[in-house]
């Protein structure tokens, strides 16, 4: 499910008929949630997203309790523990950098994603909040740096998007 029709269009079109999905958006035009409340999931995908929400945890919180017993939720998330994000946040604050560092140029332009990023977070913040939701952390890596750092990316310093995969734990009695 998507906010925006154009993303459902742009998904179906790249999935094809092939592809066993169902895709619909959040809310339809008078505001009111799609059929997919009614429903659980085995997988739920949250990707770059609840960088740019008010409330996160709400989100997460939703999106848990869409998840069957036993499935995935897998959020990537901007990690504020990289050095490498405070780096790009520090060009993006001061742009006349971007003269003596031609590859940021991409933070000065008008649509950069940091105009509209209201947060970032820490693997251990979310995988707290997580397990209260009755999640528990079944994969945490940290990934994405410029191509001289891509060999040490993995270590939570460096890598700028944190990717966390949950399991929905099963309910025993």
């Amino acid at each position: 499910m998507d906010r925006s029709q154009a993303m459902i269009e742009a998904a179906q079109s790249r999935l094809g008929s092939s592809c066993n999905a169902e895709l619909e958006l959040l809310r339809d035009d008078s505001g009111k949630d799609g059929a997919y409340r009614q429903r659980s999931y085995d997988l739920v995908l949250c990707l770059s997203v609840l960088e740019f929400v008010a409330n996160p945890a709400d989100i997460i919180a939703d999106l848990a309790a869409l998840l069957a017993a036993g499935g995935l939720l897998i959020l990537t998330l901007p990690n504020r523990n990289s050095y490498l994000r405070r780096l790009e946040r520090f060009a993006f604050d001061y742009p006349s950098l971007h003269r003596w560092l031609p590859g940021l140029n991409h933070l000065a332009l008008p649509d950069c994603y940091l105009r509209h990023q209201t947060q970032q977070f820490t693997a251990g913040d979310v995988a707290h909040s997580a397990k209260r939701l009755g999640l528990e952390v079944e994969q945490q890596r940290f990934h994405v740096a410029p191509a001289l750092c891509a060999p040490i990316e993995r270590f939570e310093k460096v890598g700028m998007m944190i990717f966390l995969s949950f399991r929905k734990r099963i309910r025993t009695h």
